[in-house]
């Protein structure tokens, strides 16, 4: 890890030297110098950090000296450009004068205290780097012949990546039948769906890491179970739960179509009686099952029971390592893996498909013996394993065993196989690998913003042939879901993951590892102190700090002082602060990123003090009802800026703010941001200048058009709403101009009526070359005639809404050859029929039609060659299964939901259309409400990023 925040710190000055030279007058030479010495420290620790836990106490000392003098040297130029600015900043008070050249002023400050104080320590730190390099000397600390576990000097992340060469991530959709799952499974679901068995609860009882929650996820899933029950619910609990969010989690997957009105309700009445009392009033006299994942102890489980009506029709499945919570319920023990199971696991997660090489069974039936069983430990270990070499494969051999035999140091087994994998990342991948542990536990991590989080705390830095830090960033989560370190939790319709999690032990080790390198600590959901000042204590040397819950009893003014630059906010119970909280954490003065996710501010403006944190790159106000400061402006550093959710109109912010945010990346508004726009303000929001902008969504179509949006070189996400018929030529036209635009939404302003406003022609988007992913809301006049030429070449993803397409336009999508995913939605197509032609689709994957006036649908024979899930919803005029479905014998999953008696008659595998949908391997009819899902696709499409 030291090699990681030696690299972070090192990257971190050099971009200093370039972006803030004007603050480092008079100093660069010696920022220069501690860059360079820490660069050559870099290239000795590489090998070293890696094999911490093999070395001698003397090697581990000499590894933290270096990582605290990194930390310090971040330090001490962090506070001189704050100190600078401040100077600046009063100096220019002073003068009563607009704040003009730093470098002016900079150079003034040089002759001052400032100056003299950072050459000082500067000094201080390159002596101690001096007698570190002694330390190094005396003691023989050096790399080892033969180098570490997968020697990886001289490559670069790139190269590493290329190296390995890992597969996408596995489904483990197969593992039931791999490991002994099978017997488990259908003793569960038998006792599930038998009507003489009246056992209210069940629980699912075994050590951290055995399998507990796969098991309960294969059950819930299973056509009977879903097939048996009117209503299916999941929640995580965890050690740190709250049963108000349990219940509400719950209330809203057993009613996913809840009224406007009830969720203000839920809001209002938030109480635990309350929800409590409204979860037992939807389940009474249904047949219902509800999974509670990773409980704990016998007092949480007794606090949930209660919600749960005990009639013979109701269910509930617990999963903990606690027996004693199996309190009056029947006992489902899961057991380790035995040698051939434990093997087979082992192959499919190192190999695939394929067989484990005869040279490299050996060793590997050695090293899956030391796992003794235990699934998540040998997953973990085919991950590290995979894709390596014979030769390392016996490095991995030969350091088990000499961790395992070492006495004394108090790690089970699988703490060691979490060491080892993790101590084998490329050193790039180990910063935000322990980052994750700031997150709560069995919490859905979204990968867009996780990424943006790792490139705020300066993680990620872009390879030769990397274009954007968020491809970098990819290609890091990918590489941990790889090694099994992550699960994937959703895909979105290509297979790119949307969302993830953590194992709770790996969560664990993620902490551990991090507390004791001083770069994370947390405050638990319920924490077990009540002082403030001792929660203040565990932030004083943690660069990073996450609370999960009780934000309102911080005093965040103990934090002022630390070494802060991280502090993450998830506040589930919605929970608001005082002004005075904010003003305080205003005055962690060093603060890079912010998050403020669910605090009520009911409205009120930030303290004008937040334009004094001039180092914040992220700045999050998701669902916090929060107005910013013109001051906001000061934050010159500032890449993405999140105000989804917030109480933020554009007429709260001086119209001149925004447009001084230069290094701004990814810019988010809610819809309502835009609201009450008036088209006779002059002097509209101006965002053209911000050259670095990469993703704004979304966008009023009065202040693209008012603005010069041809600036916008870097833009990829865009999406524009509010679009007048008498705009939309104007504002394609624009579009055009921007050569790297990747992924593009456009919204007319009448798009849910039924008026005749309509996108003319989509014939100028033919010339977003780099154009992937479209989606249109509102009529279209007409599509292109030529499929090839005059749609964007590599479009992969089409969606339209509302677009009332004519009878004909399916021969033009049909024809379109790179589209992958296709969604026709509410009314975006208005033929009576749909052919799918010979050849015609030839590289679709997801196809999803929903509330279509369809009324017949033929798909002929070769057509939809490459078809993987067909999705069909709300469309009451069809009356049967497409004829020909049987033809698409790539089709592995079907979705059916709210459609016409005579078409559930004729879909029954009894019924008339039985050879149709005999060849697909699964199919799902558990959508019974058309509102819930729709509600669901709008949520999505208004806010995918989240």
């Amino acid at each position: 890890m030291a090699q990681a925040i030696v690299s972070i710190v090192a990257g971190r000055l050099g971009d200093l030297l370039i972006q803030q030279a004007s603050f480092l007058v008079g100093v660069k030479d010696q920022v220069e110098d501690l860059r360079d010495e820490l660069m050559w420290i870099q290239s000795f620790l590489e090998d070293v950090d890696s094999r911490q836990d093999d070395e001698s106490p003397v090697v581990r000392i000499w590894v933290s000296k270096i990582r605290d003098v990194a930390y310090d040297i971040e330090d001490i130029i962090d506070t001189y450009i704050l100190k600078i600015a401040d100077d600046v900043l009063d100096h220019t008070r002073r003068k009563s004068q607009v704040m003009g050249s730093l470098k002016k002023y900079a150079c003034i400050c040089q002759k001052g205290a400032n100056l003299c104080t950072i050459g000082k320590e500067v000094e201080e730190v390159k002596t101690r780097i001096q007698k570190i390099g002694d330390e190094m000397k005396r003691y023989g600390i050096h790399r080892k012949d033969g180098g570490s576990l997968g020697d990886r000097k001289g490559l670069s992340p790139q190269d590493r990546f290329q190296k390995l060469r890992r597969s996408s991530p596995q489904d483990d959709a197969t593992l039931k039948d791999i490991f002994g799952l099978d017997k488990n499974i259908n003793e569960l679901v038998a006792k599930l769906v038998s009507d003489e068995d009246h056992c209210h609860s069940i629980c699912i009882a075994g050590m951290g890491g055995i399998g507990k929650t796969t098991l309960a996820l294969k059950v819930f899933n299973h056509k009977d179970v879903k097939r048996n029950f009117e209503c299916c619910a999941w929640a995580y609990v965890s050690k740190d739960f709250s049963v108000k969010e349990v219940f509400k989690r719950l209330i809203k997957e057993v009613k996913p179509n809840l009224s406007t009105e009830e969720l203000q309700e839920m809001g209002m009445f938030s109480e635990e009686i309350y929800l409590e009392e409204k979860l037992r009033e939807l389940l009474k006299d249904r047949k219902y099952l509800v999974v509670l994942d990773d409980i704990w102890d016998v007092e949480a489980w007794e606090s949930l029971n209660r919600a749960f009506p005990d009639s013979k029709k109701g269910r509930v499945i617990l999963t903990s390592r606690n027996i004693k919570v199996a309190k009056e319920s029947f006992i489902h023990q899961l057991h380790t893996l035995n040698e051939m199971e434990s093997w087979r696991l082992f192959v499919v997660k190192a190999f695939g498909n394929d067989d484990c090489p005869a040279n490299l069974e050996s060793s590997g039936k050695e090293v899956v013996e030391k796992c003794g069983g235990l699934p998540l430990a040998i997953i973990v270990l085919a991950g590290l394993l995979r894709g390596k070499t014979p030769q390392e494969w016996f490095m991995v051999r030969d350091r088990i065993g000499q961790q395992l035999i070492k006495e004394g140091q108090g790690k089970n087994n699988l703490e060691k196989i979490l060491s080892l994998s993790y101590n084998d990342l490329p050193y790039q991948l180990k910063a935000c690998y322990l980052h994750i542990g700031l997150f709560p536990e069995d919490y859905e991590i979204h990968v867009e913003l996780l990424i943006h989080l790792w490139v705020a705390e300066g993680f990620i830095r872009c390879g030769k042939n990397e274009t954007t830090l968020k491809e970098v960033g990819r290609k890091y989560l990918n590489e941990m879901i790889n090694r099994n370190m992550l699960q994937v939790e959703k895909q979105d319709d290509l297979g790119e993951v949307e969302s993830c999690r953590i194992h709770d032990l790996l969560r664990e080790f993620c902490i551990s590892r991090g507390q004791e390198e001083n770069f994370l600590d947390y405050s638990p959901r319920v924490p077990c102190f009540s002082s403030s000042s001792i929660m203040a204590s565990n932030v004083c040397n943690a660069r990073r700090y996450a609370i999960h819950s009780g934000i309102e009893r911080y005093d965040f003014s103990d934090f002022s002082n630390s070494h802060l630059r991280t502090l993450l906010l998830f506040n589930h119970n919605r929970k608001s602060l005082q002004q005075q909280q904010l003003k305080s954490i205003s005055n962690i003065s060093l603060l890079r990123v912010l998050a403020l996710s669910f605090v009520d501010l009911q409205g009120t403006r930030l303290p004008d003090t937040f334009g004094k944190l001039i180092h914040l790159r992220y700045l999050r106000l998701f669902y916090t009802k929060a107005k910013l400061p013109s001051s906001i402006e000061s934050l010159q550093s500032l890449q993405t800026l999140d105000l989804v959710g917030s109480e933020c109109h554009w007429s709260d912010i001086a119209i001149g703010a925004l447009s001084k945010l230069s290094q701004l990346r990814h810019l988010l508004f809610s819809d309502k941001y835009w609201n009450d726009l008036d088209r006779d303000v002059v002097a509209l929001p101006r965002i053209g200048t911000l050259a670095n902008l990469q993703t704004v969504r979304p966008l009023d179509a009065l202040v693209w058009k008012q603005n010069e949006m041809t600036n916008l070189i870097n833009l990829r996400d865009l999406k524009i709403i509010k679009i007048k018929a008498s705009d939309v030529d104007s504002v394609l036209s624009s579009i055009t101009k921007l050569d790297r635009i990747q992924s593009l939404e456009l919204e007319l302003s009448t798009y849910w009526s039924s008026s005749e406003d309509a996108f003319p022609t989509l014939a100028p988007l033919s010339h977003c070359h780099q154009l992937q992913a479209l989606t249109l809301s509102g009529k279209i006049e007409r599509l292109p005639e030529d499929p090839y030429h005059e749609f964007p070449p590599r479009l992969t993803e089409l969606k339209l809404w509302n677009s009332r397409l004519r009878p004909d336009a399916m021969t033009t999508l049909e024809k379109l050859p790179n589209l992958m995913s296709l969604s026709l939605l509410n009314s975006s197509f208005m033929g009576k029929k749909i052919v799918c032609s010979v050849e015609g689709f030839p590289q679709l994957r997801i196809l999803k039609i929903y509330h279509l006036e369809t009324e017949e649908w033929e798909i002929k024979e070769g057509a939809l060659p490459k078809l993987n899930r067909l999705c069909i919803l709300g469309c009451y005029k069809l009356k049967k299964i497409p004829l020909g479905l049987r033809f698409v014998a790539s089709l592995q999953v079907l979705e059916l939901g709210d459609m016409s008696n005579e078409f559930w008659v004729r879909f029954d595998r009894l019924g008339e259309d039985a050879h149709e949908i005999g060849h697909i391997p699964s199919i799902d009819t558990s959508t019974s409400s058309s509102n819930g899902q729709l509600e669901g696709i709008i949520s999505r499409k208004k806010n995918r990023y989240y």
